[in-house]
């Protein structure tokens, strides 16, 4: 809890420094942040609790909780990027399909009729 606590307070003020804004309400930051108090509930609900089997009952179901926030807090900004590029790839083919189609709607395009020049041999004159 304590490093995380200190990744945020560091993060917050490099930011500030670099972006000019404390927080961006980016994935990985806010997951990040919500684990901080998933991390800072586990040991406020072991110190309320009093009796030992419900103290460890409810930690332990908390602690899988937090447990299973860790993947996406690793993975999240893996998970954008996938995603991000996956709507640009379906993006680049909709332009591509696009462009097809506009180019079979059109007739003959100037210079469509024109070859290159034949040339012949070099040391042969006509």
């Amino acid at each position: 809890m304590v490093f995380t606590a200190a990744a945020i307070i560091g993060g917050m003020i490099w930011g500030k420094a670099t972006w000019n804004v404390y927080w961006t309400w980016d994935a990985r930051l806010t997951l990040t942040a919500i684990m901080l108090f998933v991390y800072v509930g586990y040991l406020a609900l072991r110190r309320i609790i009093t009796e030992p089997e419900a103290r460890a009952r409810r930690s332990a179901i908390l602690g899988i909780v937090g447990l299973v926030q860790l993947i996406p807090v690793h993975f999240s900004v893996t998970i954008v990027y996938a995603a991000l590029l996956r709507h640009r790839i379906r993006l680049e083919d909709l332009g591509l399909e696009a462009y097809t189609e506009a180019i079979a709607a059109t007739g003959p395009v100037a210079g469509d009729a024109v070859s290159a020049p034949k040339v012949g041999n070099p040391g042969t004159h006509p």
